[in-house]
């Protein structure tokens, strides 16, 4: 234990500390909850509540947004030392698009739009339809690699 102080305080400050000093975040802010209610055949209600934006402070005080779809999942990133990125995933939660931009698009936390904002290249990812594994990945410009398996599911090519 350190003179004068709770040894895991000191632990935590030097933690803290040593962060900063190798470029970590500084804050993270998370606000907006939302309040979802799933109500069941049986009568029974599941209520979920989750951020559905958080705003990181980094060192140099800019900062970098994150949204999040009511999945949890990312749906976009932009602001500060990132590239801004959105993400469409299925209904099995698979991501299925990636979108980037050559031009930052403008997005505030204000008015986060349902779709991609527009001039995005998009990265898709194709799943079989019989067994749901990845069958293709594919870019803007049409190429790709395409995925084969063996009968049980293991990764046979990749092509």
């Amino acid at each position: 234990m350190l003179a004068g102080g709770d040894h895991s305080d000191s632990i935590n400050s030097a933690r803290k500390l040593a962060r900063a000093l190798h470029g970590e975040l500084l804050a993270k802010h998370a606000v907006a909850n939302i309040t979802t209610t799933t109500h069941a055949p049986d009568g029974t209600k599941t209520t979920v509540a989750y951020q559905n934006w958080q705003a990181t402070t980094l060192p140099d005080t800019t900062v970098k947004y994150t949204a999040y779809h009511p999945t949890g999942q990312v749906k976009a990133t932009w602001g500060s030392q990132t590239y801004p990125t959105w993400n469409v995933y299925d209904e099995q939660g698979r991501q299925t698009q990636l979108h980037t931009w050559k031009v930052a698009p403008a997005l505030t936390l204000a008015s986060i739009p349902a779709n991609p904002p527009a001039g995005s290249e998009a990265t898709t990812w194709i799943y079989s339809a019989t067994t749901g594994h990845l069958a293709r990945k594919q870019y803007a410009d049409a190429k790709g690699t395409d995925y084969t398996y063996i009968p049980g599911g293991k990764l046979s090519m990749r092509l």
